[in-house]
């Protein structure tokens, strides 16, 4: 009886550094091609599809109709130019808060006196209001004006005066107390718009509560189609990284695979990885790439707002946990397997190595 010879052969795992190298490889060029689906294809069709610039027109719509009912109740003002202009307004509705309490003690001004006492008719809730946070040390509670809103205490009153006097201007210390008393400003007018969303504030058959609720569906709306777009463009970019360029590949490899010559093979048979297991690692992929899905919106919409999209912020952190300890078992793990190698038992070798198994072997790729 012949007994067969038995071969062995030398290989190593690839070096952690290009496993490393690998890795990166495959996440940027997915992010690349999740950047132009989303870009130049999956956003503009889903923005075609759900009439997205309509929905935005008919939120600024709203938007404006909210500032008007504040205009008219007297709790917003505007210059000229400022029509609309929330922010530009806010400044100016502070410089007639100040300009109140400094110089010129008119009720219509006072956009909290307007509010509380003129429109709620709650005095008491304008005092509170003035008591609150830092007011105390810019208003005498106890000393009332003619309109029953706490006095400016004198110091701060002719540290502002200023501001009215032609070619004067504030000191210093004055410049420090105004901002100070800027943020109080800004303080007192959030607490008094959440009161306007629970109590309302209504103008020509225009409800406040009702035009800021139909604005949020509108955000809500544009949201969800900028998530789905997102998540689209990412299913898409990996079932094309992953499953379609593999598939048609000789030796299934992805792109950044035949760029290195490195081969993914079973860890018990050392054979290429057959169909099956190569759409078993895209769905893994899945997971190990999920960080650049709040990354592909970023050219197309503001950072602050693709970082309010709670979905999406909660799947990029999950994902950048799974590549944290994809790394940790790269970096300690005898055979330099991700998280992902280990989960398919797969280990990549280079195409040397895997010449030398298939010669010892005895077969084809």
């Amino acid at each position: 009886m012949i007994e067969k010879e038995t071969k062995f052969v030398d290989i190593y795992p690839l070096k952690k550094s290009h496993r490393i190298l690998a890795w990166l490889g495959d996440f940027f060029i997915n992010l690349i091609c999740t950047v132009l689906l989303f870009n130049i294809a999956v956003f503009p069709i889903t923005k075609a599809i759900v009439n997205y610039d309509s929905i935005k027109i008919n939120m600024a719509n709203c938007q404006d109709d909210m500032i008007k009912v504040l205009y008219e109740n007297k709790v917003l003002f505007y210059e000229e130019n400022e029509l609309n202009y929330f922010e530009d307004n806010l400044v100016t509705t502070k410089d007639y808060f100040v300009r109140y309490h400094v110089n010129y003690q008119d009720d219509s001004i006072n956009c909290f006196y307007n509010y509380y006492t003129s429109i709620q008719d709650k005095p008491t809730e304008l005092i509170k209001l003035y008591s609150s946070g830092a007011g105390s040390t810019f208003f005498n509670l106890d000393t009332l004006d003619t309109n029953g809103v706490p006095n400016l205490k004198a110091e701060y009153k002719e540290e502002f005066a200023p501001l009215y006097i032609q070619g004067d201007a504030l000191s210093e210390k004055a410049k420090s107390d105004y901002d100070s008393f800027s943020s109080l400003f800004l303080k007192y007018y959030n607490v008094m718009l959440e009161d306007i969303k629970t109590n309302d504030l209504t103008y020509d058959n225009m409800s406040y509560i009702n035009l800021n609720n139909r604005v949020d569906n509108y955000v809500t709306q544009l949201d969800n189609y900028t998530i789905v777009a997102s998540i689209i463009s990412y299913l898409l970019s990996t079932i094309i990284f992953y499953i379609i360029i593999p598939l048609f590949s000789i030796k299934e490899q992805t792109i950044t695979e035949k760029v290195m010559k490195i081969n993914k093979v079973g860890q018990n048979n050392l054979r290429l990885l057959p169909k099956s297991e190569v759409v078993l690692q895209a769905f893994y992929s899945l997971f190990s790439n999920l960080t650049l899905i709040i990354i592909s919106v970023v050219p197309t919409v503001d950072i602050a707002y693709a970082f309010s999209l709670n979905l999406l912020v909660f799947l990029s952190a999950f994902g950048l946990l799974y590549d944290l300890i994809s790394l940790f078992f790269i970096l300690f793990n005898q055979y330099n397997k991700s998280l992902t190698d280990m989960l398919t038992r797969v280990i990549i070798l280079e195409d040397e190595d895997l010449r030398k198994v298939v010669k010892t072997k005895g077969n084809k790729f």
